[in-house]
């Protein structure tokens, strides 16, 4: 288990750094894991939980990728932005709330994440990146919000990466007429509004 202090030193944290706990080097984790002994990924590979700080804002480019033991972390209320490949194949997470203070998440932030089944973004998310969620083929239930008004597409040469996967085991809980309705219509991901889900 890891817990990240609110401060260090004289320093609050706000930001957890590219590839800053990264189980592997790679594109999403950036140059930054150059730095790593063989051995310092291994043990970082077997992390099971992190505890983050409410004092943070920003969750780094591939901060986490691989680390495919992790199975509970919480993303505090105040974080802004997930960048890309933050949560980038952590194989063993089965759940994640994306709180509504943050505003933007990035391209592939929680791609590859074998075992996640359900994601709930609340109220205030306006943007997913292209994907976010692609890859990750036991997704059943995604909560989408109002807020949204941006799900992007990344265009390929043979094909286009969405910000979710279509899967027909997949059902997006969207409000009635939201952008986010529509965008699962267009898409052909089932859709339920907010109001049949209970």
């Amino acid at each position: 288990e890891v817990t990240v202090p609110e401060r260090i030193g004289k320093s609050i944290v706000t930001a957890i750094g590219n590839g800053a706990f990264a189980g592997a080097s790679g594109v999403g984790a950036g140059s930054v894991t150059a730095n790593f002994t063989h051995e310092q990924m291994q043990a970082r590979r077997k992390i099971t939980k992190i505890t983050l700080p409410k004092t943070l804002k920003l969750i780094g480019r591939g901060a986490f990728t691989f680390l495919r033991s992790l199975k509970n972390i919480t993303i505090p209320d105040g974080v802004e932005e997930i960048d890309a490949f933050a949560f980038d194949d952590c194989d063993s997470l089965t759940e994640i709330t994306v709180p509504g203070t943050v505003k933007k998440i990035g391209m592939y932030a929680f791609a590859g994440c074998d075992n996640l089944s359900v994601v709930k973004i609340c109220e205030g998310v306006l943007e997913i990146g292209a994907g976010a969620f692609s890859r990750d083929t036991s997704l059943k239930k995604v909560e989408l919000p109002e807020s949204l008004r941006r799900m992007l597409t990344q265009k390929l040469r043979f094909h286009n990466v969405e910000a979710l996967d279509f899967s027909s085991s997949l059902t997006a809980y969207c409000p009635k007429g939201s952008y986010a309705e529509k965008y699962c219509k267009e898409k052909g991901i089932a859709v339920k509004t907010c109001e049949e889900k209970i």
